[in-house]
């Protein structure tokens, strides 16, 4: 029985995958969205940017996209666990789906309490053995694994093992390696195998990646693939169509899994308790590299070149998206910062795009905060917070022909206009944007696979994180030496730029009003009781002074025992009385309970200009100035002497 999408024309079903760019990942989720199509599901797809193999803290920060997941607004979750290298992010998605009784599929990887799809490694991998041992007849077999306590690599080692056994062929153990799965490692273990007096006929990889590393390190040794030796790789990875030699290998048959998937999610849906492991035969792949096919290399030439096009075009992006990283150094605001990236979201290819901020997060880089605090309350033991549970703002929405900014989005609400997205759109990708394990945010797709460009939005999430950290770092950096350390307010450097921005567009509000303050006998209260007194009087005023503000109003601390307040209040002069008289009155206050044996009293002068006045900044604050010093030289002397 359906439960989320009950009583809908659709049903929701979430995909979690890492490295959403890699080839065989966007192949699968091509796959996985057509079929989802095709069976009535929405699809949204929760992905990375790294295989959080380093499980370090930007791992940490990548796997928080899974914690936007409200598994209840789901009908069915799909785990693709065996994509995310070095963390159990699939368990924890997976206990959370089943308390809430929503069915999860494990892909690839066989988990408690999940319905499990499974592939054919085995058998498949001992077919490409026996290929080389019984039809090639090789003796001298040579076999290079990957992670030594990898399940997938152990099956690989006994599938070899058990082919050389049945065919007689004693067991050398100089005769194998584990190269991690990766090309540097696989070539260390070659290395070894080359120092032996004789090349062995064959060797096995246990995947692509280290079988093409191998062919292209004999070939540079002048050891011919296949003549001299023959080399087999498994798993069928898209770099390899590109190979000379062609690859004997099998591959993933993806489009059989994901229509699988989804009919076992229907089924999952109507009730049946789905028992056991539904398993997903490999596709074998003769090539050259064994010498069996003629090397189609017109083909494969054909797809170089195409490769070469697609990356001659991405290169040119990379220097689009260094231009606009080099033009983010001058933004003044975060709004500027997101305009320079919304420049980069059209070569994409994707059809509607979001920018999605943690509301406490936005908050901090809006008001330019320290980064400093947010980051030391990273947590690498949380394994789970519920984001979606928390504030998000939408900062960036583009459409065909439009663009929507600075929506907060309500609680569970992941994008905006959800329901019209789902009725356009069969599918909404997540991308997680995280900065030194802060999760601060995500970028949310829709887009057509034919037309999409996942290596660009890689790029361009990957670069857009970078951006954010390096503003917010230069912003609170700036506003830490614009302001004041006494007293918190703005310095004259930080006050003089705040007033150039004001100068720079166009005022909303009918007036500017200067009022400027000054610390009567601040010389005498120095002399007589200290600086530390004296600069207990400059906080003090200038906590008044922060009380006495509104949003519309800024202040600062000018020269030693002078302050400056700019309003931009519709109220103008009469606004400026009503500062004045606050902070008196609270000065007043603070005299009559200071226990200090003089008292506080300060000098104001104001003036107001209107709209058509803003181009003489210097007019309207040599007018307050003259105030200031009339009301100063109104104020009889004081007797500031201890009382004796």
């Amino acid at each position: 029985m359906r439960k989320y999408s009950q009583g809908k024309e659709y049903k929701v079903i979430a995909f979690c995958i890492s490295r959403f760019n890699r080839e065989e990942q966007a192949e699968h989720i091509g796959f996985l969205c057509r079929y989802a199509k095709e069976y009535g599901y929405k699809a949204f797809v929760f992905s990375t940017l790294t295989d959080l193999y380093f499980d370090d803290i930007n791992d940490y920060g990548e796997k928080q996209i899974f914690s936007l997941i409200d598994v209840s607004a789901f009908d069915a979750i799909v785990i693709m666990p065996e994509t995310f290298k070095g963390v159990d992010v699939g368990r924890e998605i997976a206990d959370r789906a089943i308390r809430e009784g929503v069915p999860v599929i494990s892909v690839d990887r066989q988990m408690k309490g999940c319905a499990s799809i499974d592939f054919t490694y085995r058998e498949n991998f001992e077919a490409i053995v026996r290929h080389i041992v019984e039809v090639h007849g090789c003796r001298r077999v040579n076999y290079i694994g990957g992670d030594e306590k990898s399940k997938f690599s152990k099956e690989r080692f006994g599938a070899y093992k058990k082919v050389l056994e049945e065919n007689g062929i004693p067991f050398e153990e100089n005769r194998t390696g584990y190269g991690n799965f990766r090309d540097d490692g696989a070539l260390e273990v070659l290395d070894r195998f080359l120092q032996e007096k004789e090349l062995p006929q064959a060797i096995i990889c246990a995947n692509d990646t280290m079988a093409i590393a191998v062919c292209d390190r004999l070939k540079e040794l002048s050891i011919r693939v296949p003549e001299d030796v023959l080399v087999t790789g498994f798993d069928g990875i898209e770099i390899e169509k590109y190979h000379d030699p062609r690859l004997t290998t099998a591959s993933y048959d993806w489009e059989r899994a994901a229509k699988t998937i989804l009919e076992l999610a229907d089924q999952l849906l109507q009730g049946k308790e789905e028992k056991g492991v539904t398993w997903i035969p490999y596709k074998m792949q003769i090539g050259h590299s064994c010498g069996c096919q003629e090397n189609h290399v017109y083909s494969a030439t054909e797809k170089l070149f195409a490769y070469q096009v697609r990356k001659g075009i991405r290169d040119d992006y990379m220097q689009k998206i260094a231009n606009k990283f080099s033009a983010s150094n001058a933004c003044e605001t975060i709004r500027d910062l997101i305009a320079v990236t919304e420049e980069l979201v059209e070569d994409i290819h994707c059809r509607e795009y979001w920018l999605c901020f943690r509301e406490e997060i936005w908050q901090k880089i809006s008001e330019k905060e320290s980064s400093e605090e947010a980051f030391e309350k990273v947590d690498q033991e949380e394994e789970f917070r519920p984001y979606y549970k928390e504030g998000t703002i939408c900062v960036s929405h583009l459409f065909p022909g439009g663009k929507n900014e600075g929506r907060v989005l309500g609680r569970g609400e992941l994008i905006t206009g959800t329901s019209r997205v789902l009725g356009i759109s069969g599918e909404v990708l997540f991308i997680p944007l995280n900065i030194q394990g802060l999760f601060i945010g995500y970028i949310a797709v829709t887009y057509e696979m034919q037309e999409v460009r996942f290596d660009f939005l890689y790029t361009f999430c990957m670069n857009v994180r970078t951006m954010i950290e390096s503003y917010w770092s230069r912003a609170a950096q700036e506003q830490l030496m614009s302001k004041d350390e006494l007293t918190g307010l703005y310095n004259e450097k930080g006050y003089k730029k705040k007033i150039r921005n004001l100068f720079a567009g166009d005022a909303v509000l009918p007036y500017l009003t200067l009022i400027i303050m000054d610390i009567d006998d601040m010389k005498f209260i120095n002399e007589c009781y200290g600086h530390s007194e004296g600069d207990a009087v400059i906080r003090q005023v200038g906590k008044f002074i922060e009380q006495a503000m509104t949003e519309e109003e800024f202040a600062a601390r000018i020269d030693g025992d002078e302050f400056v307040v700019a309003s931009l209040s519709r109220q103008g002069r009469s606004r400026a009385q009503e500062i004045q008289d606050f902070i008196e009155r609270r000065l007043a206050d603070y005299n009559l309970v200071s226990g200090k044996s003089f008292e506080v009293q300060i000098s104001i002068g104001s003036y107001s200009a209107d709209h058509v006045d803003y181009l003489d900044y210097e007019t309207i604050d040599s007018q307050a100035d003259k105030e200031m010093y009339l009301n100063k030289h109104s104020h009889k002397k004081k007797d500031i002497l201890p009382h004796l």
